[in-house]
């Protein structure tokens, strides 16, 4: 059999000794399996591009996201995190067969759950922005008890539903904030997972990476004199995206900073047309 669809490795988990039942007839694979599905049970987890510890990360996944496992190896399994379908490989330890179903997530740009209702307890799990957990009933000093992760501070956590209203504006609370590849954490973010992370917060669901949310919304004209933008238009570069906060100005993580930032973007054009890298498109989502 050969391929009927060219379909993308990064977001469809196959590769040539196996692949998912559900793509079947899609791809050429030796094996096709069902998957066994497990959850992140730590504050989050990095997903690797290979089954080794000094492999490149490719995304991160969040507390209590869904994790579809297809195979294991070196003490990894390999598989597709159910927030934004990115396929790749988790250290086994990171994951539980005990699945719950959260009611609550994290609206904080990063926050602890305690062992003990107050701030002098162990901390027990570190999570961050768009993570989400199963909150009990019981509120003691001003936090709630969470379960398996701690006591987490009340005015830290948000309902599934509540959101904020902008993205540009959830992007400005990780000004300052380490460029690190694949990630989607105030610890670190590269430049989609800023984009990925910001429009999740106020409930919009773009894939992980540049080249997937370059797809998304409505295209925008480029002119001359860059007039035609509003605040929250992705700017994209190859392989780079950046949101505008106003007419004139962008934020995003870049490895020129190192760091989430804000300038003009006509200087950040400047430097990028030198490198022969000119804005390739703009998209409008909201």
């Amino acid at each position: 059999m050969s391929e009927t669809i060219k379909l993308d490795k990064n977001t469809n988990p196959y590769r040539d000794d196996l692949a998912a039942e559900k793509l079947k007839g899609l791809v050429d694979a030796t094996k096709f399996i069902t998957p066994i599905t497990k959850q992140i049970v730590t504050g989050s987890a990095s997903v690797k591009s290979a089954p080794d510890d000094n492999a490149t990360q490719v995304s991160e996944a969040l507390c209590s996201d869904i994790f579809e496992i297809y195979d294991e190896i070196n003490g990894y399994a390999w598989g597709q995190v159910g927030r934004n379908d990115y396929v790749g490989y988790i250290k086994t330890n990171a994951l539980t067969d005990e699945i719950i179903t959260p009611n609550r997530k994290i609206r904080a740009l990063r926050t602890y759950g305690f062992s003990i209702p107050k701030v002098q307890g162990m901390v027990l799990s570190q999570l961050s922005m768009n993570a989400q957990v199963f909150a009990t009933d019981e509120i003691e000093n001003g936090y709630v008890n969470c379960g398996r992760h701690g006591w987490i501070y009340e005015k830290h956590l948000a309902k599934l539903d509540e959101y904020y209203p902008d993205p540009a504006e959830v992007a400005k609370l990780f000004l300052n904030a380490p460029y690190y590849w694949g990630g989607v954490q105030s610890y670190g973010l590269d430049c989609s997972g800023l984009v990925e992370t910001s429009f999740a917060a106020c409930g919009i669901k773009l894939p992980r990476d540049a080249y997937m949310q370059e797809k998304c919304g409505q295209e925008v004209t480029i002119k001359d004199d860059l007039s035609c933008l509003k605040r929250n238009d992705l700017i994209f570069w190859k392989g780079h995206v950046g949101i505008m906060i106003d007419a004139d100005n962008f934020i995003h993580s870049n490895a020129f900073h190192m760091c989430v930032a804000i300038e003009p973007l006509k200087i950040a054009q400047e430097r990028y047309e030198k490198s022969d890298l000119p804005i390739r498109s703009i998209r409008r989502v909201m």
